[in-house]
């Protein structure tokens, strides 16, 4: 079997980079090992990523003040500029300069290209944080299905609306609407946590989405990992089979999970 055909029968699985680990060169790098290894078995791969650490870093050098509402970030036009700026500019071409240093032939694109996230405002309150309403994945499945050079897509989550306004998406929820547009058996949050911690601060090592929902509902979850739960929670519902939220510091973590099956971080199913 051709590696085309062999990518092509294989189920698509979405991988969101996140956290202050994306500072760090060096998990970036053991990162993309193990990215390197499934894509050499032939994994269908999509990598989405964040960079809070690296805008707050980007808007202090420019006295912007922000805040945060239920985990999201107030975006005005001052911020989307550096927003945008930071996260296509910097981030996304910092991860692929060290992926492509591990021999990983990764295209890096912005969710604003080709309508591929198409938003309208969430709320008044956020501003410019997009809602996304409709997903364009074509060229995402040309780059990967239609390569011999197991090209994996790297997105940064810049969304855009029907008049071409930029907006700021955020990150978890992008990986979970490109996951569902997909398809995806498998979406994976790599983050700098373990996983999800129940209300005594030990470590959930499998749930269903009703109990997530709990959580969310009782405050244990807050701040960003609500905001996370939400889109699992989103993600389960639409008919991706597995999501596992798993500590992106700890080496071989990614591949232990998709490979060899192993329970890395928080396991989380439909009811």
């Amino acid at each position: 079997m051709s590696h085309l055909d062999s990518v092509d029968q294989k189920p698509w699985i979405v991988i969101k980079l996140g956290g202050s680990s994306l500072q760090e060169d060096n998990i970036v790098r053991q990162i993309a090992k193990d990215v390197k290894k499934l894509s050499d078995l032939d994994y269908k791969l999509l990598i989405i990523h964040g960079g809070g650490p690296a805008i707050n870093e980007a808007l202090s050098e420019k006295k912007i003040t922000w805040e945060f509402i239920e985990g999201q970030r107030k975006t005005t036009s001052e911020m989307m500029i550096v927003i945008e700026n930071t996260l296509v500019g910097t981030v996304n071409r910092k991860i692929q300069k060290i992926f492509s240093q591990e021999g990983i032939p990764v295209v890096g694109l912005s969710g604003s290209d080709l309508e591929m996230l198409l938003c309208e405002p969430q709320n008044e309150s956020l501003g410019l944080v997009g809602l996304v309403k409709k997903v364009s994945s074509e060229v995402i499945k040309v780059l990967v299905q239609g390569s011999k050079l197991r090209v994996i897509p790297l997105v940064a989550p810049i969304g855009v609306d029907e008049k071409g306004e930029r907006y700021n998406i955020n990150a978890d929820m992008a990986a979970m609407n490109l996951a569902v547009d997909l398809k995806a058996q498998h979406l994976v949050y790599m983050t700098d946590q373990p996983g999800i911690w129940d209300q005594n601060k030990q470590l959930i090592k499998e749930i269903e989405s009703l109990a997530l929902y709990q959580l969310t509902e009782t405050h244990v979850v807050q701040g960003g990992m609500l905001v996370k739960v939400r889109a699992v929670i989103q993600a389960l519902r639409n008919n991706v089979q597995e999501v596992d939220i798993i500590d992106a510091r700890t080496e071989g973590n990614l591949f232990s999970l998709v490979h060899e099956n192993k329970s890395v971080g928080t396991r989380c199913y439909r009811n």
